[in-house]
């Protein structure tokens, strides 16, 4: 039979209530709107001698509202049946006998119809007793609806029962889908009723009540054990044959053929389309160049009109002047204007008539070989949302006899080779599909946690030992400075000594041997004094002499047979040293990413608990960083464009399995300790700065700035990891009335020499410099502070004098003792304290606080 909806296919007719008529699928206005409380009556004129044979005609309350409309061609010579079609609307229908009106002829009604300008059709009964309801089982986006349009066609006494259904009956009703939609084929979206599932409650309550045909279009519901279950429930076995379609596999030739006409529709129409539009541009170019050309042409005639207007008004001057001056009997000897000889202008050749729109047709085109072999139509909507999709896969399963049904059918492949396919399938999506319901185990996350307090004490060790060395150096310099100048010093005394002994000579040759004897007991007095003098000096060149610790720090680079992985302590390889001196934030990155891919491929295997998932596709690497990790992978700050290249810098512990694209570990999960991504990370530096040595340019990494985060142990509560930004070190003023007593003053607190790093802050910290106020100067106390959620109460004096204590709270307000410090008291008295052992200038801080973790230095 024909669609419910008048209209909407080319076997039917009719007059709608806003006065249109259709026909073919084609509206026109023929008839005033409808109104309430009238009769309307549709006449059917199929006599052949009659001068409107094979029209229809509308008529309100017995009066014509319209000439005869023409039946299509489709229609004529076939049984026509009465229908129609409302909504919200009370409508009395009258198929009697009489008529509820007069009309100006005589007309017979339906149920008077002669036996032989009518047909009755009585509704098709199944042979075994039972209507069949048909559970189609697909895989999403292998044929779905397509096949579906293509069985209707062929059954059209079969009722489609899906949401696309419903939702296609809403559209014709004129009930349109909200935007924002999420587009789905087997879900659609948009309507409340239909999301809320009432309709559909309907729907299936109703039909089994219905003795026809069904077929049951549920992409996903048709592929889970209980939702094919719960469907199967909703039909009487007394009255419905229950059959399970399995279309999985190589599809049938005419499934193939259906394909590969549709590809080459669409493919020239969108060739056809092309066309169309390179002629439009094309004549739209000559209609461009030949208005261009008229301008030129008119500005060309209109400059040579100007000229001659020009000569003539010059030579009515001439003119004018020479009749003013005989009329005056005055001689005129001026020549009178000679006129240029015009350039003979060759005629242009006239434009030909602009060429009409070519009747050209479009070029015919055809499939390539590749576009050949596409089995299912590509479409934009798919069957399911990836969400559904990726979460419901799993679990999708082909029925059984065993669930309920009567019959179960295999029509594009036998039923071994679906099963093989479909096993293929479910693995396929296994490795490319996200599994987004994933919830990262305690276990990793513990583990994070460790690596990433391990990795700060590594950090804070480099930094101490890179301190000490830099002391010592410190150190080695003053020693070699004193040794100098106590040897500078000895050379002069000796220069003077002989300077003096050649002076005393020469005296004792002048004056004779008389004074011989108190000149003895003057040198006598004299060496002595000469000793004591020496005393201090030897001392302390001996002091300088003296042999010294060899502190220096072992060549990891210059020492071709150092054995990384037999370093049995990572933190002291001899002399204090830790085998981790040399690394960079470069090397500090790579580290984090060894152990961060390492993990997430194990952790990954360990919470998916599924052995047919393989691990990480690299297509979902950034997701699963994102998941367990909380924090994004750029690759581009590691200067590389791909992941796959990014896990390549890593090599040593983790790859991209070139057959699957899947993240794999080459290290073991059961590690004693975090030592060997050190060893790893201290062996690749090592090749990498040999490499540089030699002229490779591609040794030289490229990270960007905005991996030199540090690491924090303790921030992480705060969320991000906090730093202080630079060293916090406030030097006490040497001059003036606010300089510290004279002597030896206590030493700045460690909090002070590196940055308050042994604090844990988070939002609430303050943010600026401190200040006193007028008329004392301002003086700045170093960069602004981040944080995060707990902020230091109590603690040492941020005042003169007072302790003082923050509250943290997302302002940064202040809370407790006042931040201002007394005046100071005069030059020479005893200082009050800032903090600790700090001449005090009072202070106040800003209430903005940032984000973070500890204060880092």
């Amino acid at each position: 039979g024909s669609c419910l909806f008048l209209g909407d296919t080319e076997d039917s007719v009719c007059f709608d209530s806003d006065g249109q008529y259709t026909s073919a699928k084609s509206s026109a206005m023929a008839v005033p709107r409808f109104a309430r409380e009238q009769v309307y009556s549709v006449v059917v004129n199929l006599d052949d001698g009659s001068p409107n044979a094979h029209t229809i005609s509308l008529f309100r309350d017995g009066v014509r509202m319209c000439q005869p409309q023409k039946l299509p061609e489709a229609l004529k010579g076939k049984p026509l049946f009465p229908a129609v079609t409302y909504r919200n609307l009370t409508v009395q229908v009258n198929f009697g006998a009489e008529s509820m009106t007069k009309l100006p002829f005589s007309c017979r009604m339906v149920q008077d119809a002669s036996v032989a300008d009518a047909k009755v059709l009585a509704a098709p009964k199944p042979k075994d007793g039972k209507y069949e309801v048909v559970f189609p089982c697909f895989l999403p986006d292998e044929g779905t609806f397509d096949w579906l349009d293509m069985y209707l066609e062929k059954n059209p006494h079969v009722t489609e029962l899906s949401d696309r259904m419903i939702m296609d009956w809403a559209r014709k009703s004129g009930v349109w889908p909200a935007k924002g939609a999420i587009p789905c084929n087997d879900k659609p979206e948009g309507l409340k009723d239909l999301d809320e599932a009432s309709i559909r409650r309907a729907v299936y309550t109703m039909a089994p009540l219905q003795a026809r045909n069904y077929i049951v279009m549920e992409v996903k519901g048709n592929l889970l054990q209980d939702e094919r279950k719960e469907l199967l429930t909703k039909f009487d076995s007394s009255t419905f044959k229950k059959s399970a379609v399995v279309l999985v596999g190589e599809p049938t030739m005419e499934f193939k053929k259906k394909t590969s006409s549709r590809l080459l529709s669409k493919k020239q129409a969108e060739s056809d389309a092309a066309f169309r539009i390179k002629q439009t541009d094309e004549k739209r170019k000559k209609l461009l160049a030949k208005r261009l050309k008229e301008q030129a042409k008119a500005t060309k005639k209109a400059k040579k009109e100007l000229v001659k207007k020009m000569k003539e008004a010059k030579k009515q001057a001439w003119a004018d002047r020479k009749a003013k001056a005989l009329a005056a009997d005055k001689p005129f000897e001026e020549k009178e204007p000679e006129d240029d000889k015009e350039e003979e202008e060759e005629e242009e050749p006239e434009e030909p008539a602009e060429v009409e729109e070519s009747d050209e047709e479009p070029p015919k085109v055809e499939l390539t070989a590749e576009e050949k072999k596409v089995i299912f139509f590509p479409h934009d909507i798919k069957d399911l949302t990836s969400g559904v999709l990726s979460t419901k896969f799993g679990k999708f399963t082909l029925p059984t006899k065993d669930e309920g049904f009567d019959d179960v059918r295999y029509t594009w492949s036998k039923e071994s080779s679906s099963q093989e396919y479909f096993k293929k399938w479910i693995m396929e999506r296994k490795l490319t599909l996200k599994v987004e319901d994933l919830v990262p185990g305690q276990w990793a996350l513990k583990t994070f946690k460790e690596f990433a307090t391990t990795m700060a004490g590594w950090q804070k060790k480099m930094q101490e030992y890179k301190e000490k060395l830099e002391a010592k150096a410190k150190d080695k310099a003053v020693k070699e400075a004193k040794a100098k100048a106590a040897a500078a010093a000895k050379a002069a005394k000796e220069a003077r000594e002989k300077v003096m002994a050649e002076k005393k000579a020469a005296a004792a040759a002048a004056k004779g041997e008389e004074q011989k004897e108190d000149e003895k007991k003057e040198e006598k007095k004299e060496e002595e004094k000469k000793e004591e003098d020496e005393e201090e000096p030897a001392k302390e060149e001996e002091e300088a002499k003296a042999p010294e610790e060899d502190d220096t720090p072992i060549d990891l680079d210059g020492d071709d047979d150092f054995d990384v992985f037999g370093v049995e302590n990572i933190m002291d390889i001899g002399k204090g040293q830790p085998l981790f001196a040399n690394f960079s934030f470069e090397d500090w990155a790579l580290m984090g990413l060894r152990y961060e891919f390492h993990k997430l491929a194990h952790a990954f295997r360990q919470d998916v608990a599924d052995p047919e998932r393989l691990g990480i596709h690299v297509d979902h690497l950034i997701f699963y960083y994102n998941k367990y990790f909380r924090k994004s992978l750029i690759q581009k700050h590691y200067g590389v464009e791909t992941f796959e290249e990014l896990v390549g810098l890593v090599s040593d512990s983790a790859r991209i399995n070139p057959a699957n694209k899947v993240l794999e570990s080459h290290l073991s999960d059961e590690l004693d300790s975090f030592d060997l991504f050190v060893k790893l990370t201290e062996e690749c530096r090592r090749e990498r700065s040999l490499n540089a040595d030699f002229g490779d340019e591609a040794a030289q990494l490229k990270f960007a700035q905005a991996l030199m985060a540090p690491a924090s142990s303790s921030g992480y509560s705060g969320g991000a990891k906090g730093s202080y930004g630079r060293d916090y070190q406030r030097s006490p003023r040497t001059t003036g009335p606010y300089a510290p007593a004279p002597g030896p003053q206590a030493p700045l607190p460690q909090q002070s020499q590196k940055g308050y790093s042994n604090y844990s802050s988070s939002k609430g910290q303050p943010k600026g410099g401190a200040t006193v106020p007028a008329p004392y100067p301002s003086h700045h106390s170093g960069g602004g502070y981040q944080g995060g959620k707990s902020a230091p109460v109590g603690g040492s004096s941020f005042g003169g004098g007072k302790s003082g204590s923050y509250q943290g709270s997302k302002g940064g307000q202040q809370k407790g003792s006042s931040y201002s410090a007394p005046l100071p008291p005069p030059a020479g008295q005893p200082q009050s304290t800032y903090g600790k052992g700090r001449p005090s200038y009072g202070s106040s801080y800003g209430s903005s606080g940032g984000k973070g973790g500890s204060y880092g230095k």
